[in-house]
């Protein structure tokens, strides 16, 4: 038997909601945070330590240090994509949008778990280098070709400058002969 327990990941703290109990806490997102929290589920689960899954929603950099933390303790998860929470909020009626009440929902998720779904998080460090440069260089391309564009806008800007100017000239040349 696994036991659900929900946490609403934020910048700087983790809302968590344990369902044995309907309790309530709140935690630093922190390593120590992280510590602590396993030290309070430690005392309330003692051998059933190994049942928990934590169940949260990835919320990119802010999710790393529970995932980390996870890897490390070998804690099985289940991770919930932003639109999925969304959805299921909406399905359930979940009108207040607390961290309390996102934690809470996120625990009654459990209804969705299909096999598989539930795993230790695993984080290839030396994949997630190579996807950070190809970002970083798709993003230099993208940067080179809006400052080629620019240039090409300048360069016709010249060219229209000059143009209107001999216009300009040219037809000034035309009224003053038409004047005399």
């Amino acid at each position: 038997m696994s036991y659900f327990i929900g946490i609403d990941v934020a910048k700087a703290t983790l809302q968590i909601y344990i369902p044995q109990g309907e309790i309530d806490l709140e935690f630093a997102n922190t390593k120590s945070g992280l510590k602590k929290l396993y030290k309070t589920l430690k005392a309330s689960y003692k051998e059933l330590l190994q049942d928990l899954v934590f169940v949260y929603e990835s919320t990119g950099c802010y999710s790393r240090p529970l995932e980390m933390f996870c890897q490390e303790m070998k804690i099985n998860c289940f991770k919930v994509g932003a639109y999925q929470s969304a959805s299921f909020s909406k399905t359930i009626k979940n009108r207040n949008k607390t961290d309390k009440v996102d934690a809470r929902m996120l625990s009654a998720m459990q209804i969705l778990v299909c096999e598989g779904d539930i795993k230790v998080p695993y984080r290839d460090e030396n994949a997630h280098q190579l996807r950070s440069y190809i970002k970083h260089y798709q993003s230099l391309n993208k940067e080179k070709t809006r400052q080629k564009i620019t240039l090409k806008l300048l360069k016709l800007t010249k060219k229209m400058t000059i143009f209107l100017s001999k216009l300009k000239k040219e037809s000034n040349k035309l009224i003053k002969s038409k004047i005399t």
